[in-house]
């Protein structure tokens, strides 16, 4: 999921001096909401998780927040949950990375790579 024409991410799973950068977890439970912990460094997954859902989760990793977002209906006195089916981070089961995500990754890996807006 994390390629497009000009960009491709690859992961490499090591260790910094005995220290796991990401861990992957696997939850007990047959079903859940794949999450991750930047504070535990850990992404935690379910047996009934997508691949789409993985490359969401390795966004996350990557630093990008989620771009979903509940609004308010008035008339149906419920709350709307809004999303952009073409962005990764907003909806995991259709969408792609943008291209300013890999944009802000190469500013960020690469410095000088490619000119910052």
């Amino acid at each position: 999921v994390w390629n497009s024409p000009g960009f491709r991410i690859r992961f490499d799973w090591e260790s910094r001096g005995g220290i796991d950068v990401f861990k992957l977890l696997l939850g007990t439970g047959p079903t859940g909401r794949a999450f991750v912990s930047q504070s535990r460094k850990t992404i935690n997954l379910f047996n009934d998780v997508r691949a789409s859902t993985i490359a969401h989760e390795f966004g996350h990793v990557l630093g990008f927040p989620d771009r979903y977002y509940t609004t308010w209906d008035d008339s149906k006195c419920e709350y709307t949950f809004e999303f952009n089916p073409a962005d990764l981070m907003s909806n995991s089961r259709t969408g792609s990375p943008r291209t300013a995500d890999f944009e802000k990754l190469v500013r960020t890996y690469l410095p000088g790579s490619i000119p910052a807006n």
